[in-house]
């Protein structure tokens, strides 16, 4: 038996009417509809990256603990002790392939984050799926067009006009000078689509408390090389999101490949080295790459003009199959 935050299925019980609200949910024509549209998206994107001479290749989701986010880990244990931990992300599996010479990568992941749902939010969820690429390159523009042609086979799938590549571009720093966000919404009109390539987003910032902490994960390729938490401020990287309506719906850039510089960024930033030991060992020989991680639930929520990521996905968190301490047996 596997338990999920040290819950076992004993002591699991089934909420009766989260279970009839799931069912409801299911035969809604709405959710058909959606799940219908979602699975469009999907065969578009798998047929896009295809012709691209992209392979899709799985990860673990089970494994070592790698914190590669602010956010925490979901975490697992066997009836015998073993600790485990859900993947954040394919992060540093698909360098891994990448050093082991899968020049081109992708796959829908499942995800696992320990979020904290704010109040008013309606986009994040503790399980998702991600669509996950990474290609042996060192120049940017080549993952950034793979990101533009891939948005725009999969609106034509469901039938959305979407506005002509090169998409817009705005560095991180200008964006939060000019609009208060990183992710602006630059609509004039509610029945327009905005796609918007936000760019060199810092290295690092200030969290609430003050604390200089990585804006992305560590992975994340710098325009300098940072000798202090300090400098890391200052310091841009090789990275863009793709921000559609105000939402951001993916995030990418090349990543370090080095085996050095990412020892050191790790250091500077004062990140354990122990977790990221594989990475570490690969990199010693490793291509220039780069990549992205796309949210398939949110691309659908705003392709399939859906007021939340529960309507674009079958089995919704909020019907209660974690259960209200927040955990959940998997045997």
């Amino acid at each position: 038996m596997l338990s999920v935050n040290g819950s076992d299925c004993e002591d699991t019980q089934v909420d009766h009417e989260s279970v009839g609200a799931q069912f409801a949910h299911l035969l809604s024509e709405r959710t058909r509809e959606n799940l219908r549209k979602r699975h469009a998206i999907r065969a578009a994107a798998h047929q896009q990256l295809q012709a691209e001479g992209f392979g899709e290749f799985d990860t673990p989701v089970l494994g070592r603990w790698v914190n590669e986010y602010r956010v925490g880990n979901i975490s697992a244990t066997t009836s015998t002790g073993e600790h485990l931990w859900l993947a954040q992300s394919p992060q540093v599996y698909k360098q891994m392939l990448i050093a082991g010479g899968y020049q081109r990568y992708y796959q829908f992941a499942h995800c696992f984050r320990q979020e904290v749902r704010e109040p008013g939010t309606n986009d994040s969820l503790r399980e998702f799926v991600q669509l996950d690429i990474e290609m042996e390159t060192g120049d940017l523009e080549a993952v950034i067009a793979v990101t533009e042609r891939l948005i725009t086979r999969v609106c034509s799938a469901v039938g959305l006009p979407c506005p002509d590549a090169p998409f817009p571009r705005l560095q991180a720093r200008e964006a939060v000078s000019r609009y208060g966000t990183d992710r602006p919404d630059l609509r004039i009109r509610p029945d327009e689509i905005s796609m918007l390539l936000v760019v060199d987003f810092p290295l690092a910032e200030r969290d609430d408390e003050g604390a200089i902490k990585l804006t992305r994960h560590p992975m994340a390729l710098p325009r300098q090389t940072p000798d202090s938490p300090q400098e890391m401020l200052d310091i841009d990287t090789w990275t863009f999101d793709l921000v559609m309506n105000g939402m951001e719906l993916a995030s990418g850039g090349l990543r370090i490949n080095d085996a050095a510089l990412q020892r050191h960024v790790l250091t500077v930033a004062g990140i354990d080295l122990a977790s990221f030991e594989d990475l570490l060992h690969v990199l010693e020989d490793c291509p220039p790459h780069g990549g992205l991680g796309l949210g398939l639930d949110r691309l659908c929520m705003q392709l399939l003009g859906a007021d939340s990521v529960a309507e674009v996905t079958g089995f919704p968190f909020r019907f209660g199959y974690w259960s209200r301490s927040g955990n959940v047996a998997v045997s």
